[in-house]
């Protein structure tokens, strides 16, 4: 790495820095930005997240914890304004919002698409598990010297019996477990 390059680094960490110390100090992902000169508020929160990777996770604790005393606050604001029928509505919305943020906070959101593609990858496993164990199942079959022909009827009868324990669905007999 040349001087240069050690310079942007050094530059860019301290950049990070200052845009935590403000989040901590409270101000909001666009004031952070345009204080520091990001591209956008997705930017300084990436910073602020590599900041936050690098601290013990005490001192991240410690963040969450502040964060969600804020929160609490504004919580207790809002809250006060329920009784008044014209600030009711925006108090209710106020209140919404503070509560999604304490939830992200929390990791209490499930994210949709994260869920999505964690089943997908656990399917794709389970189906290579199953790839396996056919082909050792096969291998088995000829290393026996069974006749070729039962060899021949193995697969039909090796996909209904998986059929019929529920590891594998055939077209056009997706009843095949009862």
């Amino acid at each position: 790495m040349g001087n240069g390059a050690t310079i942007r680094h050094l530059k860019a960490a301290e950049r990070h820095k200052q845009a935590l110390q403000l989040r901590i100090a409270g101000a909001t992902l666009s004031q952070i930005a345009d204080k520091l000169g990001y591209a956008s508020t997705g930017a300084a929160a990436n910073a602020i997240r590599q900041q936050l990777d690098k601290i013990p996770r005490a001192h991240a604790e410690e963040y969450l914890a502040l964060e969600l005393q804020r929160l609490d606050q504004l919580q207790t604001v809002a809250s006060a304004k329920l009784g008044d029928t014209e600030q009711s509505l925006g108090a209710i919305h106020a209140i919404l919002k503070i509560m999604e943020r304490r939830a992200k906070l929390l990791g209490l959101d499930f994210n949709e698409s994260r869920i999505a593609d964690a089943l997908g990858q656990s399917a794709i496993l389970e189906a290579e598990k199953l790839q396996l164990l056919t082909h050792a199942f096969f291998s088995t079959l000829v290393q026996l010297g069974l006749p070729t022909e039962i060899q021949q009827q193995a697969p039909e009868i090796f996909e209904k019996q998986l059929a019929n324990v529920g590891l594998l669905q055939i077209e056009g007999n997706k009843d095949a477990k009862e």
